[in-house]
């Protein structure tokens, strides 16, 4: 495992075997990030039927692979956690990802080959292993590599134990890369309009000809409307089409705390005559903006009760703890750090606004925006930032719960909080984007949480 053993030594750089590839030194490297990861993009998981996507299951489908527990080693002082995975020959004809999450910082190797890097401890990372990988038995290891990368949780810690989560899934070569859905009231208030985005994918060489679709139920359980198009993308390339269409009455189903009345649908993607992948989603019909310093739902001002709160270990004991919290009053949660892809569908369907929060907490030097103090002040540590912010929005953006995004815990001042404040409005320019302790050095969104 020469690979492996360089890495761990630290002391020559790998040399990357393709471009996107990692070297072997992000660890090292304040201005480095991830290598060889797929796009950001939304929380999801792809089904091959239609009765797998509605039963909301991943094991349903026979393209999710749960790797479990790894055989974990120890190398020079470096934890190694190798695993097992039979890939089924079907499976090399279609987009094969790997999902890891746990740990602050670090290498994806299969067989002796560094194929990733990948950071942060409480966002699930995702990386493209098609190119890598052959039918049969693959060896899959996760070098945890540290480096400089755990100043960036220094006040949260990572909390995710030890043990990365681990897990394998695949889609077809023509797919839905990502989605975006927007289910808002129109200019007069009379209806609402669906907004469908769809960022499509071919991996193939040559162009491919293929019908993409949604279809949209309301609360109650009736068809609202349904809707397909063909598109051709060039081999290897990516598009957007995009679906508009006004969806009738709806007032009576504004998503509130109150009120959490969730729409729900299914986007498709067909093949000849085959239907070949189903991506189930459910949406509050309603807006979120910021209007003169105050938070609007529906155009209405929000009375936020906040309180801090992260989730409990399963879907069980967050329930319960949530309807304790409704109970109390509470209609808004403030994590300190991101939270498992289950919360975020959780407080959809019970009715909370949450504040999603960035994995960025670096100890403050109280030195302040000066040469040498905070991390938040040099802008050798800029990428990162951007990269654990843009992470965050990208995968909560179509959570109806979500009326806000947050830079992280008290990380001090300087110039990347506000440089990844701007990146984060530039793209979800109504949504909130707040800091709270940016002090009057520049001012956020709102002072209502």
């Amino acid at each position: 495992m020469k690979n492996l053993i360089a890495i761990i030594s630290l002391i020559l750089p790998l040399a990357a075997a393709a471009q996107g590839l990692p070297t072997g030194t992000e660890h090292m490297d304040p201005g480095a990030g991830f290598a060889g990861k797929a796009v950001f993009r939304s929380h999801f998981i792809s089904y091959d039927t239609r009765h797998g996507a509605e039963s909301g299951d991943p094991e349903q489908s026979k393209f999710y692979m749960p790797l479990g527990q790894g055989e974990k080693k120890s190398m020079q002082g470096n934890d190694l956690f190798e695993y097992k995975a039979d890939i089924p020959y079907i499976w090399l004809d279609r987009d094969v990802y790997l999902q890891v999450s746990g740990l602050d910082s670090y290498y994806v190797f299969i067989g002796d080959d560094m194929v990733a890097y990948g950071e942060d401890s409480r966002m699930p990372m995702q990386f493209l292993i098609s190119d890598h990988i052959t039918d049969g038995e693959n060896t899959i290891s996760i070098l945890h590599a540290p480096g400089v990368v755990p100043r960036m949780e220094e006040m949260t810690g990572t909390g995710a134990g030890a043990e990365p989560q681990v897990f394998l899934f695949s889609q077809p070569k023509v797919c839905i890369e990502d989605y975006r859905i927007r289910f808002f009231p129109d200019s007069t208030g009379s209806f609402g309009v669906i907004n469908v985005r769809l960022a499509l994918s071919n991996s193939y060489n040559s162009a491919e000809t293929y019908t993409v679709g949604y279809d949209i139920y309301s609360p109650q359980g009736k068809l609202q409307y349904y809707d397909m198009r063909e598109v051709t993308v060039d081999g290897r390339g990516r598009d957007t089409v995009r679906f508009r269409e006004p969806i009738y009455k709806t007032n009576e189903n504004f998503w509130t705390p109150d009120n959490p009345a969730l729409y729900y649908g299914m986007l498709t993607v067909r093949r000849g005559n085959r239907m070949i992948e189903y991506i189930p989603f459910r949406v509050g019909f309603g807006k979120t903006e910021l209007a003169y310093g105050k938070v609007l739902r529906n155009g209405i001002p929000v009375e936020m009760k906040p309180v801090i709160y992260n989730a409990a270990g399963d879907i069980a004991a967050a329930r319960a703890d949530l309807a304790a919290l409704k109970k109390e009053g509470y209609n808004t949660l403030l994590p300190d750090y991101p939270q498992p892809g289950w919360f975020y569908d959780l407080c959809d369907e019970t009715g909370f606004y949450v504040v999603d929060n960035a994995n960025i907490s670096p100890r403050p030097t109280r030195l302040g925006p000066i040469p040498g103090g905070d991390l938040a002040n040099d802008p050798a540590w800029l990428g990162r930032y951007l990269k654990r912010a843009e992470s965050v929005r990208s995968r909560s953006v179509n959570h109806t719960c979500v009326m806000a995004w947050s830079l992280g815990s008290d990380s001090g001042k300087g110039y990347n909080l506000y440089e990844t404040y701007i990146d984060l409005k530039s793209r979800e320019p109504f949504r909130p984007v707040i800091y709270r302790f940016a002090g009057w050095e520049w001012k956020f969104d709102t002072a209502s949480f």
